[in-house]
């Protein structure tokens, strides 16, 4: 099959922002995983068109990726100055696939907005839509949901519902802790997430610290736990192919305010990949995925924590490829599988079982890119 892949950032949605002032974390990011994904379809025998922002990618094209065979690269045009002119030579280059994969994160609508224009060019796309993309895009919306279909997560609200009457000594006795976290509406990863006491915020709101739309934030109390992953390949018939459990490997300066909101003081620094997708936990993750509604396609990730007493916490998911796809892909027996069932979800064929070493494999995303 003939594939095209967009990512986001490497792929130019960046294109009128000066490169000093893109997110190194979400720039490696994004290139780990298409590098990857690029590599999983070539595996599986597929042809692969991937769109490149030259600015970005010379250091990047030094792991080989531009000497693969049935791999084309294209190059975005000097006159593209603005995201419409990026989207439409997606759109331009896309048309001559089969599938297109969009790769984006939450931020700013980026990913819905790259959905929803290739889609309407009529662009076949192996990637979630409608309510199911809104829900788990929105944390705030999302977190409603949730609340509504009783599924653990933390209480969530918007910091224009907390303002100056933010209390800290009120947010401690309701929620047992003074420690919490503030991050993006629609974000992605660890981008612009803050971890902190409630002094620290309250110290924040009295300063006039806090970001200019408040609408644009949430505040959460911060749950303690291990950190995990759980993956799925959603096919044509609303069949939900879960991978092994990967766990998350988070760092944080719990001190430091002086840069947010243009950067947080949380960093995802990689996972490991531990073993199969406990049977209690399977059954949790799909009342989730049917909570969510029926437009999922593609790779989802679930992104929880389980707390000390053994409660699973959902705290997001993304209706997008995700960096635990370099864990996996490294713990498959067979470089492709990935990329195989990818496709044949799309196909709306039988995916395999995944085929897994057992292995743990442990993976990072803070190598210097």
């Amino acid at each position: 099959m003939k594939v095209t892949v967009l990512e986001w950032i490497c792929g130019g949605g960046l294109i009128s922002t000066p490169v000093q002032q893109i997110s190194e974390s979400l720039r490696a990011e994004g290139w780990l995983m298409v590098d990857c994904l690029v590599h999983e379809l070539l595996a599986a025998s597929h042809d692969v068109t991937l769109i490149l922002d030259g600015r970005l990618m010379s250091t990047h094209l030094e792991t080989g990726v531009a000497t693969r065979d049935r791999l084309q690269l294209h190059w975005l045009n000097d006159r593209c100055d603005t995201v419409e002119e990026v989207l439409n030579s997606w759109v331009q280059v896309a048309v001559h696939s089969e599938l297109a994969i969009v790769v984006a994160p939450e931020i700013d609508g980026a990913l819905t907005f790259a959905i929803e224009s290739l889609s309407a060019a009529g662009i076949s796309l192996l990637n979630c839509c409608g309510d199911f993309l809104h829900l788990a895009s929105d944390k705030f919306d999302f977190a409603r949901r949730l609340e509504k279909h009783q599924i653990s997560h933390p209480p969530t609200y918007l910091l224009s519902d907390l303002g100056d009457s933010f209390s800290a000594s009120l947010f401690a006795k309701n929620f047992q802790t003074r420690n919490c976290i503030v991050k993006p509406r629609n974000g992605a990863g660890c981008d612009g997430s803050l971890i902190a006491n409630t002094e620290m915020i309250d110290s924040l709101c009295r300063s006039n610290r806090l970001p200019d739309n408040l609408a644009n934030w949430i505040v959460q109390p911060w749950i303690e736990g291990q950190a995990m992953s759980c993956s799925c390949i959603v096919d044509r018939h609303g069949v939900s192919h879960w991978g092994p459990l990967v766990t998350q490997e988070l760092c944080s300066k719990p001190d430091s305010t002086d840069n947010w909101p243009e950067q947080g003081n949380l960093q995802y620094l990689g996972g490991r990949v531990i073993g199969a997708l406990p049977q209690a936990l399977h059954g949790h993750l799909e009342k989730l995925m049917a909570a969510l509604g029926p437009r999922a396609l593609g790779w989802v990730g679930i992104d929880i924590v389980q707390s000390s007493d053994g409660t699973c916490w959902v705290m997001e998911v993304n209706p997008r490829l995700t960096t635990s796809v370099i864990g996996l892909s490294q713990a498959t027996k067979h470089r492709g599988w990935l990329g195989d069932s990818l496709i044949r979800a799309a196909e709306g064929k039988p995916l395999h079982t995944f085929d897994w070493t057992k292995a743990q494999v442990t993976f990072s995303v803070a190598a210097n890119h």
